[in-house]
């Protein structure tokens, strides 16, 4: 699922938000007992990101979460040009913010706050660098001139209430940026189960 970018995010309690963080968005799917990490073009993760894929191990079985893998330079800031070029300083970590499957149960269907329960669940045995997302319930001003202070890549804001629409931008998700941004293709989820949690 993808965000719509905007200029100005909704000041509303029908919205949360969280930090844009400049990384690669990554898919991580515990599948048969083995781990494996895939970019939204469909680009294996697995072997590049071995402290994740290990980390993730803990995840229930059959289960796919949704995240975005960033790097802690050494002045404790998220560096694309760290992630990018493969840094030895720098800290490698997954920030979770969504869950489409769960323990073989698609979640698609349910609302975001929900979905975020069942990640908390999905993530309560996994350790760093695998990190729950935070959502903030402030102004969107104040977070993003936070962001911009700290040098993240913008806000994201998702509806309450939300599904989780695989390959879609349809309104529930905006973005708006703090720093510039390379451009990005999108690719289908290989796996995602058909059968849904009603």
């Amino acid at each position: 699922m993808y965000a719509s970018a905007v200029r100005d995010l909704p000041d509303s309690d029908a919205w949360t938000c969280e930090a844009k963080l400049d990384g690669y968005r990554c898919l991580v799917a515990k599948r048969q007992g083995s781990v494996v990490l895939w970019s939204r073009r469909a680009t294996l993760f697995t072997a590049r990101f071995p402290t994740i894929a290990n980390a993730c191990e803990k995840l229930p079985p059959d289960t796919l979460i949704d995240g975005e893998v960033i790097a802690i330079d050494e002045s404790g800031r998220a560096s694309f040009n760290a992630l990018q070029h493969s840094r030895p300083n720098a800290h490698i970590q997954l920030y979770a913010f969504d869950v489409l499957v769960h323990r073989g149960r698609s979640v698609l269907r349910l609302p975001l706050e929900k979905r975020r329960e069942l990640l908390t669940d999905a993530l309560r045995k996994v350790e760093y660098p695998v990190l729950l997302s935070t959502h903030f319930d402030c102004k969107p001003a104040d977070l993003i001139r936070a962001a911009k202070e700290l040098e993240f890549e913008g806000v994201i804001a998702k509806r309450k209430g939300s599904f989780y629409e695989p390959g879609e931008r349809n309104g529930t998700w905006l973005s708006t940026r703090s720093i510039a941004r390379r451009s990005s293709s999108s690719a289908a989820i290989p796996w995602v189960p058909t059968h849904s949690t009603p």
